[in-house]
């Protein structure tokens, strides 16, 4: 929620699962690619590792440095841009297959 302190660390895995006998509890994990507008480089993040968009985008805002005014987008599995945010966080992770961050004047809406 707006105002809250989110963890912002950018998380290769869930919490607390190593591989050993106690990630037997720990979820399949749900690598997308994520690119920084006007950067070389993509990274890949774990949607499963995060608890909800407040955390994610925390965690993602801090891959852009100093840039102001960034929209974090995402592609969905029909291929359309949206706004990360737009669905509840549990139908979000299935449905996103790359995370964009870019400048809130390139996004554009659709009609």
């Amino acid at each position: 929620m707006e105002g809250e302190a989110v963890d912002a660390e950018l998380r290769l895995g869930p919490p607390g699962c190593g591989g050993g006998a106690s990630s037997a509890g720990c979820t399949e994990s749900k690598y997308v690619k994520v690119s920084v507008e006007g950067a070389r480089y993509q990274r890949k993040v774990d949607l499963r590792a995060y608890g909800g968009h407040a955390e994610l985008r925390a965690a993602l805002l801090g891959l852009a440095g100093h840039m102001l005014d960034l929209a974090v987008a995402y592609e969905d599995d029909a291929g359309d841009l949206l706004l990360a945010g737009d669905l509840p966080w549990d139908m979000f992770v299935p449905d996103c297959r790359s995370i964009r961050i870019m400048r809130r004047s390139t996004t554009v809406t659709s009609s």
